[in-house]
């Protein structure tokens, strides 16, 4: 009899909504019917199917920005949620992010829990077990580890406005919540965010390394000297690159513009990929902002005409972007904070940062501009190619 596999992630689109889609096209390859749901954004193809509408998510989020209630709406959305599934009757729901104003855990788990499904959950982030936060390392923050009591950074993503009292309350409501099934498995990409697990409210649950992945015969070298020209880059010039979804001094959006104080601008520029139209405005001549792009064609030539990567994020539960410079001929200089290290697994690679020593990494980058070897970062990026997704397949077929 086929099986049947349900996802549910907050987008259909994005680094997360790649991952699952990508995870439903194998597992239907291998005979699986599958279907994904999210909350917000568009459809990446037929079996993806949203379940919330646009008044939903924003009085979602305006609850949780407000009272730091993430995940206590979307009622109706969940309700219609679980109704599909009981029509589906799915072997195995594999959970993605939960955060990002779509669903209801308390709904979810309390049926999750009742029909015995076997659940995989996939964390991209910390957020399952603190109690706001996605990230902490920025912060230096252990608190985490202590129930957040007393919490001081609960602003932070997910976003909130006011000075929040209830995390240690959600917290307490995620362990209770969390922990109350018995057929959940965990997984995570890297071994970083996998001890972290192990030292939260999580700990006793089994967790599987099973790490991101790229399609390598999209995210390739391409010479193409027509971006640069598209975006006023001169070619005679080395490319310092800085990709990011959102751009934020925890991934280190100022660290670029004090890196632009050093650069030789006969010589060098500097571009940032995913930059806002305020952020823009903000940036130096020294650097050329470009706005996000869903363009992944586009992208790929973005990484192939830069010389170098700059990765300054120090909150990174694996770091996709580096993963796809490394793919794309381009060697990487990264921080060494959280999971991104990890990738870097040679000289040719890159070089692994310890401080914020802004000159030191402008030597750092130069050096790494004389020696890129396309052979060795693709070499790198070939351990995580998109044919590791088989893992998950496998993981569901040992359930």
């Amino acid at each position: 009899m086929e099986k049947k596999l349900v996802q549910i992630n907050t987008v259909c689109n994005g680094s997360t909504g790649r991952i699952m889609n990508l995870i439903q096209q194998e597992a239907i390859k291998n005979g699986y019917e599958a279907y994904s749901f999210f909350g917000r954004g568009k459809p990446a193809n037929k079996n993806c199917i949203k379940i919330d509408t646009k008044i939903e998510v924003l009085w979602h989020a305006f609850i949780s920005r407000m009272f730091n209630l993430q995940g206590h709406s979307s009622v109706f959305a969940t309700y219609r949620l679980i109704k599909k599934i009981e029509k589906i009757k799915p072997d195995i729901v594999h959970l993605h992010n939960l955060h990002g104003y779509y669903i209801n855990l308390k709904m979810l788990f309390k049926f999750l829990k009742k029909t015995n499904i076997k659940v995989v959950w996939t964390l991209h982030d910390c957020w399952a077990f603190t109690g706001h936060c996605a990230y902490y390392t920025f912060n230096k923050c252990d608190n985490w580890k202590n129930k957040c009591e007393n919490c001081k950074y609960g602003k932070g993503y997910p976003k909130a406005y006011l000075k929040i009292r209830n995390i240690e309350r959600e917290y307490e409501l995620k362990n209770k919540l969390f922990n109350s099934l018995n057929n959940l498995i965990i997984t995570v990409p890297s071994n970083w965010l996998k001890k972290q697990v192990k030292m939260s409210f999580l700990k006793n649950k089994e967790v599987i390394v099973i790490h991101n992945f790229i399609d390598t015969s999209m995210f390739k070298p391409i010479n193409d000297n027509e971006i640069k020209r598209k975006y006023g880059v001169k070619e005679n010039k080395k490319i310092i690159l800085g990709v990011a979804a959102n751009w934020s001094k925890s991934k280190g959006f100022d660290k670029f513009i004090e890196l632009s104080k050093f650069i030789d601008n006969e010589k060098e520029s500097i571009v940032m990929v995913g930059v806002t139209d305020k952020q823009i405005k903000k940036l130096p001549k020294e650097i050329i902002g470009i706005k996000r792009t869903e363009n992944v064609e586009e992208l790929v030539k973005l990484y192939s005409m830069a010389d170098v990567f700059f990765n300054p994020s120090i909150q990174e539960t694996f770091s996709m972007v580096t993963l796809e410079a490394l793919g794309c001929g381009t060697p990487c200089v990264v921080m060494n904070s959280t999971a991104t290290p990890e990738l870097i697994k040679n000289q040719e690679c890159g070089i692994i940062e310890n401080d914020f020593d802004i000159k030191k990494i402008y030597r750092d980058i130069k050096q790494v501009m004389k020696y890129k070897n396309f052979n060795k970062t693709i070499e790198v990026a070939k351990q995580y190619d998109v044919n590791s997704i088989k893992k998950y397949i496998d993981l569901y077929e040992g359930l």
